[in-house]
């Protein structure tokens, strides 16, 4: 069993990076997400203190949920089953990002997103060091952040702005135009999610980015919604890696749900209930 000295214990403060799963290959995400989180075997010491700081934070945060609620399903959520021949069907990837809902024309958001906000307030703010272009922390810095920030605008392209763009070299006029008093931070009262795992769409629609049916994103999304911390080593790698990255975007630590707010997981309504 891992048994970790009481210095390594006390550097523990290390993992609590949210964005371990933009940090990681997907080949280091998978290894350790099939060998060590599905099969529940511990790494040796040797094998651990080889770990960078993510995969360790990777593995241990998701043993930490192993107790948590399971995972949803489609069929938890009242949808249908997969018939046999869904099985053998290799479903076709989707031209651009699959949608969740819609605004009607009268609503359409005319800003964005409040954690879009924050994450291009954070671009901006490195970019306001003064030798960020030649640091490479910062330049490190900088590739994670907007990583995210392609992330938010591909999965959550509903919630922007007509023909928002994310510009580098627009992002502190962007912060700056924001109003960081609007109350409340999100109105979704003109937004109508996707209701039902019902359809052809929803049935054969994969993300080629993520690799995942619609109606396994539409469940996961439904899950960080939720606020429950599920049993992260219940899931294959795909649906950890983007459970992970979604709950990153969100600013939520995603081995502990029940720590986010409303306003964080809000954009994550599907419209279902189990």
């Amino acid at each position: 069993m891992l048994k970790l000295s009481s210095k390594e214990l006390k550097d523990m403060s290390q993992l609590s990076s949210i964005d371990d799963a933009f940090h990681l290959s997907w080949e280091s995400f998978s290894q350790v997400a099939v060998l060590f989180i599905k099969s529940r075997r511990s790494p040796t010491l040797n094998e651990f203190r080889e770990w960078d700081v993510y995969t360790r934070a990777l593995y241990l945060k998701a043993r930490s949920s192993r107790e948590g609620k399971p995972p949803v399903s489609y069929e938890s959520l009242k949808g249908p089953k997969r018939d046999g021949w869904i099985y053998d069907w290799v479903m076709p990837y989707v031209d651009g990002p699959i949608k969740f809902g819609s605004y009607s024309s009268e609503t359409k958001p005319t800003v964005i997103p409040h954690h879009l906000y924050l994450l291009v307030k954070e671009a901006a703010d490195i970019m306001k060091r003064s030798d960020w272009r030649s640091d490479p922390n910062d330049l490190k810095d900088l590739a994670t952040v907007e990583k995210k920030i392609r992330f938010f605008c591909y999965y959550f392209f509903s919630h922007l702005p007509t023909d928002w763009e994310y510009n580098r070299d627009y992002a502190s006029k962007e912060v700056e135009s924001y109003d960081t008093t609007r109350e409340p931070k999100y109105n979704m009262s003109g937004y109508t999610p996707i209701n039902s795992f019902r359809g052809e769409d929803v049935e054969l629609e994969c993300d080629e980015y993520s690799s995942l049916s619609r109606q396994d994103m539409i469940a996961i999304m439904y899950m960080i919604h939720s606020r429950e911390t599920p049993a992260i080593s219940k899931m294959v790698p795909h649906q950890i890696k983007f459970y992970c990255r979604m709950c990153s975007c969100f600013g939520i630590q995603y081995h502990r749900l029940e720590d986010a707010s409303e306003d964080d997981v809000c954009l994550m309504n599907v419209g279902l209930h189990s």
